[in-house]
């Protein structure tokens, strides 16, 4: 069965247009089955599992307390680099470069199963949908041609194989489609329950950078343009935003907010929010410093952190500063979790500058942070704000640098410094009407 769905799915790949001919994703009773056991989770897990489309680390549940002194497991999973990771299902998927696909166990991070996809130097994403897995394989340099594999989450077994795209730079999911963006700018979309294909579009423009928000698509591409698409005709707007270098976007429901770079400087000093679904205007804010990482909108506000040390909160209405808190060092907003923000510093005595860095930005490393154990060269502080008014509520500081993978219940988990290893830490959340997880 398996074999045959594999076969007649290469054969839609290989039309030029869209096909009408049927091929089932899964059976009734796996879509059922996985429905429901995805359901029975954790309501966290159905948070977590759509944060990629929007690109905005927000989850709305509040993040109490947390301790990085101990993790309560750790996991090495191979490969280069951890990726991504999708939960669902009390179940962690997670990809690294060069290496397998596995699946574990959320609460004590023991092995499910594990997918291995050896040869060349590649990239593995993995995408969660109500009916299946989806991982993405395909060359780093996006110039080859890749795949995406359809698999059973319960025990990775494979469901679906695309073959013959081009290699393969997102995935977007809505309530009865699947998107797969595919190089050199691509747009397929297939039925959510069987896999047809039921239509494809052909941009004009490589994008570069890919957010879902409702029934649209938008795209950002190399020359600056930024593409709107609906899901539904696949009827195709685009708009030309000026000479800064457009970087990254975040999206909610009426609103796009958009990374402006600079050419005098590595990352991005500008957000500008655009309106939706018209995408005009709403306003700009410049910073005098540039971002580390694109902002987390929750609720009014849009919150983020800066390479010399400022987290802030903007108005989403009109981008006025509601607040700003020196963080004494190099910072990077890690999520919010609905009204609390979690910011990681990091100071070295040893590199007055990083890599990257602009020279006009050198007296803000100068700094020596009131938080720095004695004695320590190098820290890593991860704080928590509260997001109405900057205070400081709690704050961690340890010698290792964490990257942010996943949530779940009773955890955090973290890519470990070594970028091959998963660190799960304690945490306690409740949701805002105070019930318990």
């Amino acid at each position: 069965m398996r074999a045959a769905i594999a076969v007649t799915i290469v054969a839609f790949f290989l039309l030029s247009g869209c096909s009408e001919r049927s091929s089932d994703a899964a059976s009734a009773s796996h879509q059922v089955s996985f429905a429901r056991w995805l359901s029975d989770s954790s309501p966290l897990d159905s948070y977590s599992i759509h944060a990629n489309d929007s690109n905005n680390w927000y989850f709305p549940v509040r993040l109490d307390s947390f301790d990085l002194t101990q993790p309560l497991w750790t996991r090495r999973v191979g490969g280069t680099r951890v990726l991504r990771a999708v939960t669902g299902g009390g179940t962690i998927f997670v990809a690294s470069a060069e290496g397998p696909v596995v699946a574990l166990r959320a609460d004590d991070g023991s092995l499910l199963w594990r997918n291995d996809y050896p040869g060349g130097r590649s990239y593995v994403i993995p995408h969660l949908t109500p009916y299946f897995l989806a991982v993405v394989r395909g060359k780093a340099n996006a110039s080859a041609h890749g795949e995406v594999r359809l698999l059973d989450p319960r025990d990775g077994g494979e469901l679906m194989k695309l073959t013959a795209v081009w290699a393969v730079t997102d995935l977007f999911h809505d309530a009865t489609r699947f998107y797969v963006l595919s190089y050199p700018s691509n747009l397929l979309a297939l039925d959510m329950t069987s896999g047809r294909m039921v239509a494809r579009k052909d941009l004009t423009r490589l994008a570069a950078e890919a957010v879902r928000a409702g029934d649209t698509l938008f795209l950002l591409g190399g020359d600056q343009t930024l593409s709107a698409i609906s899901t539904d005709g696949l009827n195709l707007r685009q708009l030309y935003l000026g000479e800064n270098q457009l970087k990254r976007m975040v999206a909610g429901d009426d609103w796009l907010c958009v990374l402006e770079g600079d050419t005098s400087l590595p990352g991005s000093r500008s957000l500008l929010m655009l309106n939706l679904p018209d995408l005009s205007i709403r306003w700009r804010h410049t910073f005098p410093d540039y971002m580390r990482s694109e902002p987390a909108v929750a609720d009014d506000r849009v919150v983020g952190s800066t390479y010399y040390g400022m987290t802030y909160a903007l108005g989403l209405r009109d981008g006025s500063l509601l607040w700003e808190r020196d963080m004494e060092a190099p910072s990077r907003l890690i999520a919010v979790f609905y009204d609390r923000a979690l910011v990681v510093s990091r100071f070295s005595s040893g590199a007055d500058l990083e890599r990257g860095f602009h020279p006009s930005l050198h007296r803000f490393y100068k700094r020596v942070p009131s938080w720095l154990p004695e004695g320590a060269s190098t820290a890593f502080a991860y704080s928590l704000l509260d997001v109405k008014t900057g205070k400081l509520l709690r704050q961690e500081v340890i010698s290792k640098n964490l990257d942010l993978l996943a949530v779940v219940k009773d955890a955090i988990v973290f890519q470990g410094q070594d970028f091959t290893q998963l660190m799960a830490f304690p945490a306690k959340f409740t949701f805002p009407e105070g019930s318990t997880l």
